[in-house]
């Protein structure tokens, strides 16, 4: 087969016909473009003896792929990242089709703070990361169970659905379902 056969084998495999026989991109095919997206952090309510911080993105364009890269940092709001186990909370978001205006997100919880702030100075401040942009927020403290132990992060859901580093630590407990 010649190079140019090959050529339009692959662009056609990339097309779909409608009913009137037209050409057409699947929305599979498009990624996500940032200018599409709009971010926000919802304030979730927490289960007792944790804290919760969320994060969540809406699409406001057409349908699409979502692949959405997100990490999150927790420090004192005036000092250093704290240490945390597992060491990471990245994780990407995923969905085949992002239709339009749906939305997805990930929640994670915290628990065992052991520092010198009691809950209502808010002293944790939060960093969510996303595609070159930062999120910050301010949250309470847990109760501390172990000095020894650092604060423990853990993915509650990431929804609709979610890979990475902090997707593996939690495994093999499955993720909860998501709801629609």
């Amino acid at each position: 087969m010649n190079r140019s056969a090959c050529l339009v084998i692959v662009l056609l495999g990339s097309l779909t016909l409608t009913a009137d026989g037209s050409a057409s991109r699947t929305s599979r095919d498009f990624a996500c473009e940032s200018r599409q997206l709009a971010f926000a952090l919802p304030e979730p309510s927490a289960p007792m003896q944790t804290w919760a911080v969320g994060f969540a993105v809406y699409n406001t364009g057409r349908a699409c792929r979502l692949a959405l890269p997100i990490a999150l940092t927790l420090r004192h709001r005036a000092g250093p990242p704290l240490q945390v186990a597992p060491r990471s909370s990245r994780l990407t978001l995923v969905a085949r089709k992002f239709p339009p205006h749906a939305r997805a997100g990930v929640t994670w919880t915290y628990t065992n703070y052991c520092g010198r702030h009691n809950s209502s100075e808010r002293p944790i401040k939060y960093t969510v990361q996303v595609r070159g942009i930062e999120l910050h927020g301010l949250s309470g403290t847990p109760p501390c169970n172990d000095r020894k132990r650092p604060v423990q992060v853990r993915v509650l859901f990431a929804c609709p659905g979610a890979t990475g580093p902090a997707i593996a630590a939690i495994l093999p407990r499955p993720l909860p379902l998501c709801n629609g």
